[in-house]
């Protein structure tokens, strides 16, 4: 026969995982090719006996993962060099001292009342109180 020999495509054949076409065309040339059908079948016994041959996964014990996991994630935090843990301590701290500098700051360049301006209203206000008796 002219037509090509499937024997890249066998395997999925015998599994199934071919699209209808190409189903149709590996159908096409197993019906005319006797060696690719020889192969085709070699291909599925092959299958078989690794299906039959690979052990089942043992169960899952999910408490025993979840105490290997929290065991896992305690020694991650522990691990944190005594560097880490000296930078993020006192994070807090630093942060109320950058706020209290900052307030300090602020309240240094606010613009004040001028201080004569405050003499001189109280001395008015004492001129009239001793005026008024």
């Amino acid at each position: 026969m002219k037509d090509v020999h499937v024997d890249d495509l066998l395997v999925d054949h015998v599994r199934g995982d071919l699209d209808v076409a190409e189903r149709d065309r590996v159908g096409a040339h197993l019906a005319v090719c006797a060696e690719c059908r020889a192969t085709r079948e070699r291909f599925a016994a092959l299958l078989t006996e690794l299906a039959r041959t690979v052990p089942a996964p043992p169960p899952i014990h999910w408490g025993a993962y979840r105490a290997e996991l929290r065991e896992r994630l305690a020694r991650r935090r522990g691990q944190a060099g005594p560097v880490w843990r000296w930078l993020v301590q006192p994070a807090p701290a630093l942060v109320a001292a950058a706020l209290v500098v900052a307030l300090v700051v602020a309240a240094c360049r606010a613009p004040r009342p001028a201080r004569a301006s405050r003499i001189r209203s109280r001395s008015t206000t004492r001129s009239w109180r001793a005026g008024s008796t």
